[in-house]
């Protein structure tokens, strides 16, 4: 059974959850960031082994659109509403 001082609410949860989405989209849609990052560099760069599950969340909310799948998982994204396009992927 947990300890009462390591109990967590829903809502602190739901609070930690939504911090690393945010600090998930700003680092995929950052203009000054890099346009092109591996999933296993923002797991790098956020201190995390699950931020893939962040990408496709907000890929599906439509918060970031062009999430491009490679064969070794990277993720390209422009910030939903931009007219702007990354340039092409090479392989």
């Amino acid at each position: 059974m947990p300890d009462e001082d390591t109990f967590e609410t829903v809502e602190e949860r739901v609070e930690r959850f939504e911090a690393v989405e945010r600090d998930t989209l700003y680092a995929l849609t950052d203009p000054d960031g890099q346009p092109l990052w591996s999933i296993a560099d923002l797991n790098r760069e956020m201190d995390r082994t699950d931020v893939i599950d962040y990408v496709n969340g907000l890929h599906r909310a439509g918060l970031v659109k062009n999430v491009r799948r490679l064969r070794v998982r990277y993720a390209a994204s422009v910030p939903a509403g931009a007219d702007r396009r990354p340039g092409p992927l090479v392989k």
